[in-house]
């Protein structure tokens, strides 16, 4: 790879990081190269173009690992703001919660990225005593106007809440966003208290054809900074001092088929005047019309695709806990 195309960031390195990308790739702030004990992963061959959007070309490696070059800014606001319906995160709060109570059946969750707080909402509901954080101020309203909810205005990396209190660090898509994803999961760990665990859910559609790229028709660059397959999300769960405890997947197959009709139905829709749940108004957010929608994509994403799986990208549910604390035991 060209120097010119990458960041020219000092970087410390981690011997025993075992994604074994080229530390000009990630531009982040703690990189391996190859470790002794490692395999050449990452390391050659990851120059291959999969698709090209908004001025960025998306690369693959070996391990399945998709990143933009150039590299998007780390100053850009864009990745921050919330474009979901409120669908998206209500109507699957519940299985969400699930997931986490298989692990903790109440304690302190604290979510990352909360937007405005339906799933704390959900999870206090359940007995979890909750706190947010986000960087949108109209969400941090929201939350305390709507739920009662004080969330810290803030992002992960330079939050003010202390280290090791809570039983549970969430997120829910999110991975693909952060400019620095090492430092955003080594941050949450950190506010991981003894035998707590953190827990998320990402996409894993790195390291798949281009021919999934082209049905699905946008993927959403720069916002979406990097894509995962399943092996490089465990190596990234590595490098951040993450052990995985468990993962569950659900087959995405189903979901690109409404995706795709959505957008045949897009001009339709807004010719007819019905809000675009963006805008994050009120009446966007209460349209029956994506409430149908999110339904519907609750269904084909989770009932019908954990039947689906080993085709094509996939969604995934993950618990991890923090390397040290596995060494204290």
């Amino acid at each position: 790879m060209k120097r010119s195309l990458v960041s020219n960031s000092v970087f410390r390195i981690h011997s025993r990081c075992p994604l074994h990308v080229d530390k000009t790739v990630w531009g982040l702030s703690d990189l391996a190269t190859i470790s002794d004990e490692g395999s050449d992963l990452c390391t050659k061959g990851f120059d291959c173009d999969v698709w090209q959007e908004n001025g960025y070309r998306a690369r693959v490696t070996p391990c399945g690992l998709v990143y933009l070059d150039p590299r998007p800014p780390d100053e850009t606001s864009e990745w921050m703001l919330e474009k979901h319906a409120d669908g998206y995160y209500t109507i699957p709060a519940k299985l969400r919660l699930q997931w986490i109570k298989d692990f903790h059946r109440g304690g302190r969750l604290l979510e990352v990225g909360c937007g405005r707080g339906h799933f704390l909402a959900a999870a206090r509901r359940e007995g979890f005593e909750v706190a947010g954080i986000d960087p949108d101020v109209e969400s941090v309203h929201y939350a305390l106007e709507k739920y009662g909810i004080t969330v810290e205005r803030n992002t992960i990396e330079e939050s003010q809440l202390p280290e090791q209190r809570f039983e549970v660090v969430y997120h829910v898509d999110l991975l693909s966003h952060f400019p620095d994803p090492i430092r955003a999961l080594r941050s949450m760990a950190a506010r991981v208290g003894p035998g707590g665990h953190v827990c998320f859910e990402v996409g894993l559609t790195g390291g798949n054809s281009r021919a999934w790229y082209q049905w699905e028709g946008r993927l959403g660059f720069p916002e979406h900074r990097w894509l995962y397959s399943e092996s490089a999300l465990r190596s990234l769960l590595q490098c951040a001092g993450l052990q995985l405890v468990r993962l569950q997947k659900f087959g995405l197959l189903a979901d690109l088929l409404l995706l795709r009709f959505r957008g045949l139905i897009w001009p339709l829709v807004r010719r007819c005047g019905i809000p675009d749940p963006r805008q994050r108004t009120p009446e966007a957010h209460a349209s029956r019309l994506y409430l149908l929608y999110a339904w519907l994509q609750f269904i084909l994403r989770y009932r019908i695709g954990r039947f689906v799986l080993g085709v094509g990208p996939h969604t995934a549910f993950v618990a991890a806990r923090p390397v040290s604390q596995l060494d204290m035991r």
